[in-house]
């Protein structure tokens, strides 16, 4: 399978998604726009390594990203729940909210005993 097969992992798809809301596509473009808005030198290679989940971006370069790209606060959190727990925000919400209806759920068929 190539690389062009291959999904992106979460962090992949979260720099994706934050680059493409401003118009840059691809890991080489993102690499460009981190090293000419924020000086942070990274390679279109290193950026398509941590995109496709083959490696691990340190914590400056998404500092820098989120310098390069001016995120938003709530972009800045998601990008670092992202970086933190691979997965994103949301997805970790259902999983609660199910957790907490199962739990509920159990909870009042004990109590009925």
């Amino acid at each position: 399978m190539s690389s062009k097969d291959k999904p992106y992992g979460q962090l992949g798809k979260m720099l994706d998604d934050l680059a493409r809301e401003r118009d840059v596509r691809g890991p080489y473009n993102i690499a460009q726009h981190l090293q000419s808005l924020s000086g942070y030198e990274a390679s279109g290679q290193a950026v398509s390594q941590y995109m496709y989940g083959r490696s691990f971006p340190r914590r400056e370069f998404i500092a820098a990203f989120a310098e390069a790209f001016e995120l938003s606060p709530q972009e800045r959190g998601r990008l670092a729940w992202v970086y933190a727990y691979d997965s994103r925000p949301e997805h970790e919400r259902l999983a609660i909210v199910e957790l907490k209806r199962a739990s509920d759920s159990s909870l009042k068929n004990h109590q009925q005993l």
